[in-house]
């Protein structure tokens, strides 16, 4: 009893593993995109792509074109309704097929948006799918499935390594644990396959109740062995090599940085009193803090702010902050943003609250670890895009005693450079003593220090006359200010002091004499007031030894540096911050941001709350002349070509952006190799395919023709004979005797391939059924040159056209039944190539 159930079983659990191993190659994927994005239509098509064979042929389809046809048609079904979720997103679906490979390699983790991007994984699963359904639906013994499925895991893999945590024990045991479960479905798969070949085989020479057991136990010992060993080898040190990012081609290194800090500053109009230039418009739904940044940047090099970072493509869902304790929850706040006709419009900046969630009607790049974007083109005038954040209403100095820095951050937050520590902590310790709060713990003396800052301190007045002579870029090597001449009496002076370039300058004579932080000493005389650049020796010299005034981008680097002396990471950012402001809250509505509204504030990273404001600046404005202002401009209103105002920076090693990204619309030059070689490889299995169709007539007919056995091949020939007239288009012919297969013949294509086919089928009747009549070669191969004379009829019948349709046709035989005959048969057979075996041939129903 048990033995029917085996044999029915076991070529049943083909389709199951089949399954089983589609869902186990898809599966790499989910570490570059969300699981809730991805699994149902990258898993529904591993498990669909078998099924659409299998009920395709098991509903009549026999042809293998119009079976493929089918699995086409379903394939692009499913992806549009599935992936993209648009039943006409047939353009969505050409793109993904064709730019989602390169898109994939390079949008910012996860992979969240455009929807586009699914399709090329779903493709993938499709494809290995369908072949394998094909293959084990039809029967064909053939190996093509496991090299189809190990290829879809293995591009699914180098897809997202770069998802991958580097090293981290987890992540390689669940790795680890996939493909030795999909190697070991694949060998099981193999082994039943190969005993359904068997099983067939033997089945009418096996005794009752016994089976060809040997093949499905060595197989089976086989996978537990293989699966173990690739496991262990898997894990030795051997693979515990760190990646590296291939050199980019050009080096990024070689593009020039720019600085936004500078931009910003050389927006604000040289008269305070003159109106700002409109920047853009905002509509917000939320109540917010009014801070919209272009830039954050945290690489300070002594002399200016700057950033380097690698901006991948988004499709304008974001990914969240990488540091789980800085993620915000609750509602977004919604910002529709238009660019005036102004100096933002044709920059390489956008303005935007915190850390954006979503972008719409505009296209971004993004660095996921700072969460900075920028346009992926130049933004235009009037050009409007939507913004989603969740932004938190707390500023730093809103924040309570509970409230903790997060310290886990990026290390260029805290770097500082060893020559600039001695000043740090001397102008800590003035700090300290001025406002009486000591310096640890570091949050409350920084909020103790911002109130200081803001109360005692004030902004650089401007003139219109001090607005008629243009300031020289700041930060530039050319146009470095003079390093202060003060020396701490227990610090050597810093080694990062730049030479002199310029003559100091006067010092302005504050309007109002007020007292300054007393170390580190040295006569306030000996320092000029560089105003505006953020040099660690002109902030020092603006704000604590000279006249108590700076610009705001002096004031952020000043709280920014201290606070990294006081082990507080802290980045600045550079934007605009909007007036109208209700205790830094600003209340949802539509503004105008104008470059009067140009700002540069300090961001400190706090559990919980996200990268906090820490705003400084003061609000009052000091009437003493600014000589020298990165906010100074030639003229009050903005040149018509405001990116000749940002600063280019050749004295530091950072970049902030590279040009313009050609990725969405093309393979950026960086993966130009890896996507040649998919194609390559999809090449090589399509060609693979197409061989195989093309000579599995061939070496069918060889297998025939070369049978040792002289009976075996004149049946061969009948067998040849039977498929050739079933694709040139003759109906079944199984039932049918051999008299009645040559009257159709001779009816369908003429008298000659007739009577050949008459002598084909008498001469396989007295090889099948005769005892006494002994069969040779030479029988077998006068079969053969009938079959050969009744093929070449055939075809000319057909014509060019019926040829073809002929050749895209395989005519598979139903069950053969393998039968015995006289011993003698194989014993009297003249010629060579007769078998010492006992004879066996092949009798179809009806011959």
């Amino acid at each position: 009893m048990s033995t029917p159930i085996v044999r029915r079983a076991i070529p049943m659990a083909l389709l199951p593993l089949t399954l089983v191993a589609g869902v186990l190659a898809a599966t790499p994927w989910l570490r570059s995109f969300p699981s809730d994005v991805v699994a149902v239509p990258l898993y529904g098509a591993a498990v669909i792509s078998p099924l659409v064979p299998a009920v395709t042929v098991r509903f009549g389809v026999r042809r293998v074109w119009a079976s493929l046809l089918i699995d086409v048609a379903a394939f692009v079904v499913y992806t549009l309704l599935a992936a993209l979720h648009d039943p006409l997103a047939f353009s969505d679906l050409i793109d993904g097929l064709f730019r989602g490979p390169s898109q994939i390699l390079t949008f910012a983790l996860p992979l969240v948006s455009p929807r586009s991007l699914l399709v090329a994984p779903v493709a993938l699963a499709w494809l290995a799918g369908a072949i394998a359904g094909e293959c084990f639906t039809r029967r064909w013994f053939t190996v093509l499935p496991y090299p189809a499925l190990l290829l879809g895991y293995g591009l699914a893999y180098a897809a997202t390594v770069r998802a991958a945590e580097s090293g981290a024990p987890v992540s390689r045991q669940n790795e680890l644990v996939i493909a030795g479960l999909l190697l070991g479905t694949l060998l099981l798969m193999r082994v039943a396959q190969t005993w359904v070949r068997q099983d067939e085989t033997s089945e009418s020479t096996q005794a009752d109740g016994i089976l060809p057991m040997r093949g499905l136990v060595v197989g089976a010992a086989t996978t537990v062995v293989v699966a173990l060993v690739a496991s262990l080898v898997a894990q030795s040190s051997a693979f515990t090599r760190t990646t590296t990012t291939p050199q980019r081609v050009p080096s990024v290194d070689d593009s020039k940085p720019l600085t936004p800090v500078a931009f910003i500053a050389s927006l604000r109009p040289a008269d305070d009193k003159a109106p700002g230039v409109p920047v853009f418009t905002v509509q917000t739904s939320r109540d917010a803090p009014g801070y919209f940044g272009i830039a954050n940047v945290d690489s300070y090099d002594g002399e200016g702010w700057s950033f380097d970072r690698t901006f991948r493509p988004s499709g304008g869902v974001l990914p969240d902050d990488t540091d789980t304790s800085l993620r915000l929850a609750g509602a977004t706040t919604t910002q529709a943003i238009t660019i005036a006709k102004g100096p933002l419009a044709g920059t390489a900046w956008m303005p935007y609250l915190y850390r954006p969630q979503k972008v719409t009607g505009a296209s971004v790049n993004i660095d996921p670890a700072s969460g900075m974007i920028v346009p992926a083109g130049r933004l235009a005038q009037g050009e409007h895009y939507q913004v989603e954040s969740r932004v938190s209403t707390t500023t730093f100095d809103k924040l309570g005693k509970a409230a903790v820095a997060d310290t886990s951050t990026g290390a260029q937050n805290t770097a500082l450079l060893p020559g600039q520590r001695p000043y740090l902590a001397d102008a800590i310790q003035a700090f300290s003593d001025e406002t009486g709060v000591p310096s640890s713990p570091a949050i409350p003396f920084l909020q103790a220090l911002q109130k200081d800052l803001q109360t005692r301190y004030s902004l650089y007045g401007t003139t219109s006359t001090a607005a008629s002579s243009p300031a020289p870029p700041t930060g530039t090597s050319e146009h470095r200010l003079v390093q202060p001449q003060f020396k701490p009496t227990t610090r050597p002076p810093a080694k990062n002091t730049p030479p002199k370039t310029t003559p100091a300058r006067t010092p302005a004579k504050p309007t109002t004499p007020a007292a300054t932080p007393t170390t580190p000493a040295a006569p306030v005389e000996s320092f000029g007031p560089r105003q505006g650049t953020t040099g660690l020796s002109d902030v020092l010299a603006s704000i604590v030894l000279g006249a108590r005034t700076g610009t705001a981008e002096q004031y952020a680097t000043l709280v920014a540096l201290l606070a990294r002396q006081l082990g507080v990471p802290a980045r600045l950012v550079t934007g605009f911050r909007v007036s109208d402001v209700d205790g830094g809250t600003l209340r949802h509505g539509r503004y105008e941001v104008t470059t009067k509204q140009a700002w540069t504030w300090v961001e400190i990273p706090i559990v919980g709350k996200g990268w906090v404001v820490l705003d400084a600046a003061p609000s009052s404005v000091s009437n003493a002349r600014a000589s020298s202002s990165a906010a100074a401009s030639p003229s009050p209103t903005p040149t018509s070509s405001p990116t000749q105002n940002v600063l280019i920076t050749k004295s530091n090693g950072g970049h902030a952006i590279a040009p313009k990204s050609d990725v969405p619309a093309g393979p950026g030059a960086s993966h130009k190799a890896l996507v040649v070689a998919l194609l390559i490889t999809f090449g090589v299995l399509v060609l693979a395919v197409l061989v195989l169709l093309l000579l599995r007539k061939g070496l069918r007919r060889r297998r025939r023709q070369r049978d040792p056995d002289p009976r075996a091949r004149v049946v061969g020939a009948w067998r040849e004979s039977i498929d050739v007239l079933t694709e040139a288009g003759l109906p079944d012919l199984t039932n049918l005797t051999s008299a009645e297969i040559a009257g159709l013949a001779g009816a369908q294509f003429g008298a000659d391939p007739g009577s050949q086919v008459s002598y084909i089928g008498q001469t396989a009747n007295s090889a099948a059924y005769s005892t006494a009549l002994l069969v040779g070669p030479r029988d077998a191969d006068a079969a053969w040159q009938a079959e050969k004379a009744l093929r070449r009829q055939v075809n000319r019948q057909l014509g060019l056209r019926g040829r073809f349709t002929a050749w895209l046709r395989y005519h598979r035989n139903p069950h053969v039944e393998v039968i015995e005959g006289p011993r003698s048969w194989a014993t009297e057979s003249a010629g060579r190539h007769a078998a010492p075996r006992k004879a066996r041939w092949f009798r179809r129903r009806g011959h």
